[in-house]
C-alpha cells in the first residue's frame, strides 16, 4: 500500500512529505526510500527515540494532527 501511495503522489528527490504520527518509522522507511525529504511527526517520546533509531537521517518534530487541548 505504502508503494502504491508513493508512486501515486510521484514521491522523488526534490519533494517534500510528512508522515503524521509516524510511530517507529515503518511507513517512514518506505517514504525514504522514495528519496523525497520526509518529515515525521509524532506525539510519543518513546516513538520518536526510536524512529531516531530506525531512521537517523529523518526530520522528528513532536507534534498531532489535531489540536491539542487547551491550544489556540
Amino acid at each position: 500500500m505504502a508503494r502504491w501511495l508513493a508512486a501515486r503522489l510521484d514521491l522523488r528527490p526534490g519533494r517534500k512529505v510528512v508522515d503524521i504520527a509516524a510511530g517507529t518509522g515503518k511507513l517512514t522507511r518506505v517514504l525514504v526510500e522514495t528519496g523525497a525529504s520526509v518529515v515525521a511527526i509524532e506525539p510519543v517520546a518513546e516513538m520518536r527515540s526510536a524512529l531516531a533509531r530506525a531512521q537517523p537521517g529523518v526530520q522528528r518534530l513532536d507534534g498531532v494532527a489535531e489540536p491539542r487541548r487547551g491550544a489556540s
